[in-house]
């Protein structure tokens, strides 16, 4: 443990630390040191004493393996910033609480109770057949694509979603993202591809090279864009064989591929990555990309529906992430189940203990990273509309966490903002 780290020119001075003691990190206790004006406090639970930092590293120094007592987090401060900086730092932690209170906005939008005429336009079109199905309800969106009664009734309860309503919703996320951008330089800047692009890629790359020159991107709205690989994101629906919809993300600004699947054993997301994958670097050679350094070896795939596995014990060597099962192999967390060598045992509610039989060495917690398990699961015929709010979530930033119990709801506000020619507020 180190009390000043030097990184390039920047200092930066140890000012806290968390400190665990237990076999495991679900059990034992935890109590942290905070530096308060070079003065350092043992804070222990209701109490609270000076201590030194000598007195800290006679407990924390080779103790960390026979005590299972160890630094869980260490905090450091900056301690060589000017004035412009300070200045900007306080900028930018203004802009972060910006940006929380504006997400927490646009979260309460999303879901906010449908006014009374917006219900009456949902039951008219759905319930009483008030628009027939072959007149063409609207066709002004960025993308020309015509709607009609018939597209439109698709969104009734249960139905089946059409690609036809899936390309007319993503023209106006577009439409709303590219605007959302002109009035916030901040704004993720996110490309969305209709129904038929990633079909097309899996033919071959040559089938959808030309969607995304420069004049292609530019005649979406995108003014002065010149390639993909100056967007943060680039969103697509999924048509899986005809009979399911799932989401796709390659994310710029993380370097990683997302795979959102609502209903899990339809799909395959390692086919979604290996093509993606192979595409970005067809595409980066192909339109001799040379402002932006691209290599997709740096790149994470992100199955949202996959369990990925830590190691607990600390002796094994590669300690953290080790390797990911698809979360159909054992999660029955009831029972023991045996996968091969693989042991899984239940451990709480948000966990498993996963074993490897083999040997006495190696144990494992089975646990999420990052958002990993949060993404909801359909129970009707709802992976359309799953599609549909996955990308407008995506499209402000945030993660798609709605309820299953949000689709009914989703599928009245989708067709109002159909009605109404733009994504409501």
């Amino acid at each position: 443990m180190k009390s000043k780290i030097q990184w390039g020119s920047v200092q930066w001075l140890l000012s806290a630390l968390v400190i665990h003691q237990g076999d495991t990190f679900v059990s034992g206790h935890y109590w942290s040191y905070r530096n308060n004006r070079s003065v350092w406090y043992h804070c222990d639970d209701q109490n609270v004493k000076k201590t030194t930092l000598s007195s800290i590293q006679t407990v924390i120094n080779g103790t960390f393996y026979s005590t299972k007592r160890s630094a869980y987090l260490l905090f450091y401060e900056r301690i060589n910033v000017n004035d412009n900086e300070r200045e900007q730092q306080k900028n930018e932690l203004e802009h972060m609480e910006n940006n929380l209170n504006n997400m927490v906005t646009i979260r309460n939008s999303k879901t906010r109770q449908l006014l009374s005429y917006e219900q009456e336009i949902y039951d008219a079109v759905t319930e009483y057949d008030m628009i027939p199905q072959t007149d063409t309800v609207s066709n002004r969106n960025l993308w020309k694509i015509p709607m009609t009664g018939k597209d439109l009734f698709t969104l009734k309860f249960n139905a089946w979603v059409n690609d036809e309503v899936i390309n007319y919703y993503f023209a106006l996320l577009q439409q709303r993202n590219i605007e959302n951008v002109q009035l916030n330089q901040h704004y993720p800047k996110v490309l969305l591809l209709n129904t038929a692009w990633y079909t097309q890629l899996k033919t071959g790359y040559d089938a959808v090279k030309r969607w995304t020159k420069s004049i292609k991107i530019q005649r979406n709205g995108w003014s002065g864009y010149q390639h993909i690989f100056q967007f943060d994101k680039i969103i697509m629906p999924i048509n899986i064989n005809n009979i399911h919809w799932c989401c796709g993300c390659i994310d710029f600004e993380d370097k990683k591929l997302q795979f959102f699947n609502s209903k899990k054993g339809i799909g395959s997301s390692d086919e979604f990555f290996n093509t993606i994958s192979d595409f970005l670097v067809k595409e980066y050679n192909d339109k001799n990309i040379s402002d932006i350094n691209f290599n997709i070896n740096e790149w994470i795939n992100e199955d949202q529906n996959t369990i990925w596995l830590y190691q607990r014990d600390h002796n094994v060597v590669g300690d953290g992430l080790y390797e990911q099962y698809p979360t159909n192999i054992s999660i029955a967390l009831n029972q023991l189940e045996i996968c091969g060598t693989i042991q899984v045992t239940k451990g709480s509610d948000n966990y498993v203990i996963v074993k490897d039989t083999n040997t006495t060495a190696n144990e494992y917690t089975m646990t999420s990273t990052g958002s990993s398990l949060t993404y909801p699961q359909q129970i009707n015929d709802d992976c359309g509309v799953f599609t549909m709010q996955c990308a407008n979530w995506i499209c402000d930033g945030m993660y798609p966490d709605f309820k299953e119990t949000n689709m009914r709801y989703f599928r009245k506000r989708i067709l109002c903002e159909i009605i109404h020619e733009s994504i409501l507020d």
